[in-house]
């Protein structure tokens, strides 16, 4: 079989996550999600250095501050609900401020583990 790769911010309504998702089973795959967070004030810190980096695959590419910070805070609210609706086979949370990244949070369907719980904090925190 083939994997197949949804790249996204997850930014949007439970809803259309859910018809994004059921595409997917429609077509007889899995739901596997890897999602990635860190501090807000970091990822606009990343994407400032980014955009002024002529090196950088992302130079010139500069998102405004406060789409950035409403698009995390989106992401920190529909990925929870996301998982406790099931929504997702196998879900994965990484917080990308350590290298390597740390895992936040594990589930299997509904059933979530926490493997850091400050940054499973954080990251909640943010969608408020």
């Amino acid at each position: 079989g083939y994997d197949t790769g949804l790249d996204g911010t997850g930014d949007g309504a439970l809803d259309s996550l859910s018809k994004k998702v059921g595409q997917f089973r429609a077509a007889g795959h899995e739901g596997v999600a890897e999602y990635v967070t860190t501090d807000t004030d970091e990822a606009i810190r990343r994407m400032r250095a980014a955009a002024a980096d002529p090196k950088n695959e992302r130079f010139g590419r500069y998102v405004p501050e406060q789409f950035l910070r409403d698009t995390h805070a989106a992401v920190s609210r529909t990925f929870p609900q996301a998982v406790d609706a099931g929504l997702f086979d196998r879900a994965t949370l990484w917080d990308t401020a350590t290298t390597p990244p740390t895992k936040v949070m594990s589930a299997t369907g509904s059933k979530i583990s926490i493997h850091d719980q400050a940054a499973w904090d954080r990251f909640l925190a943010k969608g408020k």
